[in-house]
């Protein structure tokens, strides 16, 4: 098959297809309609299970909390404080991280949203994302904002 040169003139690069597109590793449009549509499947499912978790605590609670998210991020901290600071297991650390959490949010729950039901949701919803930024402020100052420089494979410590 005949070798085509294609310009793209905003840039000046040139696409080659044909016969020499496979051997330079060119990719076809399938494969990237196939990335794009595997990779749209996977955000959507991410959004998926966001509203999931709000319809969840919604219907338990009755109040919208959008500090749900900031909670799980002080439980990943709280498993990491353990298991970097303080040398415990992985699994202890991700039972305790677990437990306290979960008793740090059933006193939120009874001391601060409970007295919330009956307001107005404007009211609710500011609340929590004043809480999820106030969590997010006090994981900053004890744990730091910055990054620690590690990769995946590399062990901690």
């Amino acid at each position: 098959s005949p070798e085509v040169v294609h310009a793209y003139p905003a840039t000046g690069s040139s696409r080659r297809t044909g016969a020499a597109a496979g051997v330079a590793g060119g990719g076809s449009a399938l494969d990237t309609i196939l990335q794009l549509a595997l990779n749209g499947l996977a955000v959507g499912c991410i959004y998926g299970l966001v509203a999931l978790g709000f319809v969840l605590i919604y219907k338990a609670t009755e109040l919208v909390n959008f500090a749900q998210g900031d909670l799980l991020m002080l439980g990943a901290f709280v498993c990491y404080m353990f298991v970097v600071w303080y040398g415990v297991g992985y699994w202890a650390a991700f039972a305790l991280a677990i437990v306290i959490v979960g008793l740090f949010g059933a006193a939120l729950d009874a001391t601060v949203l409970r007295r919330v039901i009956g307001q107005p949701q404007f009211a609710v919803v500011m609340l929590t994302i004043g809480l999820g930024a106030m969590f997010r402020s006090v994981a900053s100052i004890t744990w730091g904002s910055g990054s620690s420089g590690r990769t995946a494979s590399s062990p901690p410590g």
